[in-house]
């Protein structure tokens, strides 16, 4: 998505809401056919990690990401820098990722730099 639509991007804006639910750590996100859910653990030390659920309802699909994250201070901006499949739901060529540490070559930013 462009960085002005992105910037502006709130979970209502998601086809098939249902429901879309808040608490200290989580939002939840309910479609027509999906649950996802985003949690922020292990803050500390400008380092975080973001995990997030991806559940079909009517499908056998269930993936659970989790996305290490570090604050840069010169951007002051959170970056991506790795993720885990810490679980992925399919045939075992699709397992073969799991537990698999992914270090993306250039750290990719919340929040686009204008």
């Amino acid at each position: 998505m462009p960085p002005t639509q992105a910037s502006s991007f709130t979970p209502s804006q998601i086809a098939n809401l249902r429901k879309v639910h808040f608490s200290d750590d989580t939002v939840e996100i309910t479609t027509d056919g999906w649950n996802y859910s985003l949690t922020i653990s292990d803050l500390n030390d400008r380092k975080a990690k973001l995990t997030f659920s991806d559940d079909a309802k009517l499908a056998s699909y269930l993936t659970t990401v989790d996305y290490n994250l570090e604050w840069q201070e010169t951007s002051e901006n959170w970056f991506i820098i790795s993720r885990v499949v810490t679980f992925i739901r399919g045939s075992m060529e699709d397992k073969k990722v799991e537990g698999v540490l992914s270090r993306y070559a250039k750290p990719i930013p919340f929040i686009e730099s204008k």
